[in-house]
């Protein structure tokens, strides 16, 4: 998909159409020029609307049917997209209840469960959101200080007997897991079950390093809770190194290699959708890596973007895979139960 923006295009996703009778599921992209562009599924452009400052995080939050919008400026802004005679239609819709941020947005992401949305900043703090279906939508439960930028964070669920949100922190070897909400009740108090359970509100910081040492080495620009509930949690480094761990441990299940970051990389990946395989950006060659959770192996490239590419959305529906670009271009990828 060319010709939609101008400058580098630095997220994309799939979003939710409201009151859909052609569109259901549309394609979407931000970038440096400020611009959000929706496209119908086939990749042509329906609409786009200017932002106050560049477009750095995409969210799709599919019972409200609301797109959030993170920007440089520190907003986050809450879009509905309805469909129209002419195509989509994109409203911004005031809400209150989403705290502005002083520095950049580095990460919006909402939970499996669609109760939870959490957003990080470079301003070292973390939101973190109740979702309801009836306003208030957002109701802000907790914000997180942390000691240095929030890189990324995620939500996984049962661990600890809780859904927790992941928070990965610049020059910190440990991943903060913070309770959100309890979700195993036990009968008796007493089991070993009953134990492990992390009361909501607190954090369990969970060392990354194997040897259980504290040296940094390394650090995670993105994470990806694994889907069919499988308890995986897949990381991005900035050391041409992804890990696989065990969700709440220090457990690395996969370390995964091939692939190269650069001083200025932002990694992204994503699971494709039946939890068989990895895929995560390659700069130089620029491409998209596509690795086995089996057996931990490199088992394809995706090659075509001529840039740096700096956003991946996965549409499970239909085993689609899309990529945005410094290049300014979007590229959509179809894959297939084994990889193509």
């Amino acid at each position: 998909i060319m010709g939609a923006h101008n400058m580098n295009i630095l997220c994309c996703a799939y979003a939710y159409v409201a009151e859909n009778k052609k569109y259901d599921i549309v394609k979407v992209s931000g970038g440096s020029d400020r611009k959000l562009c929706v496209f119908d599924p086939n990749g042509k452009l329906l609409n786009s609307h200017i932002f106050a400052a560049p477009i750095i995080s995409i969210c799709a939050l599919p019972t409200l049917k609301y797109l959030l919008i993170g920007t440089m400026c520190g907003s986050v802004f809450c879009t509905l997209l309805k469909e129209v005679d002419a195509g989509v239609e994109v409203d911004i819709c005031d809400q209150p209840d989403i705290k502005k941020h002083s520095l950049n947005i580095t990460c919006i992401r909402t939970s499996q469960c669609h109760k939870w949305l959490a957003v990080s900043s470079r301003d070292r703090t973390v939101h973190v959101y109740r979702l309801a279906t009836k306003p208030p939508n957002f109701k802000l439960e907790r914000t997180l200080n942390c000691a240095d930028c929030p890189e990324s964070i995620e939500f996984v669920s049962n661990v600890f007997g809780s859904t927790c949100l992941v928070v990965s922190i610049l020059g910190n070897n440990y991943l903060q897991y913070f309770a959100v909400e309890n979700t195993f009740s036990p009968f008796a108090s007493d089991t070993p079950e009953k134990k492990m359970i992390l009361e909501v509100g607190k954090i369990v910081h969970v060392n990354m390093n194997a040897s259980d040492d504290d040296v940094v080495s390394f650090n995670v620009l993105d994470m990806a809770a694994a889907p069919m509930k499988l308890p995986l949690l897949a990381v991005a480094t900035d050391k041409n190194r992804h890990i696989i761990f065990q969700t709440g441990t220090t457990e690395q299940v996969r370390n995964l290699y091939g692939h190269t970051a650069t001083e200025y990389s932002r990694p992204k990946l994503v699971w494709h959708p039946t939890g068989k395989y990895i895929l995560s950006t390659s700069d130089r060659p620029y491409g998209i890596c596509i690795w086995s959770v089996c057996s931990g192996l490199l088992v394809s490239r995706l090659i075509g973007h001529s840039a740096s590419i700096r956003g991946l959305a996965v549409n499970s529906a239909n085993l689609e895979i899309l990529s945005c670009s410094f290049d300014k271009t979007l590229r959509l990828w179809k894959l297939e139960d084994e990889h193509e």
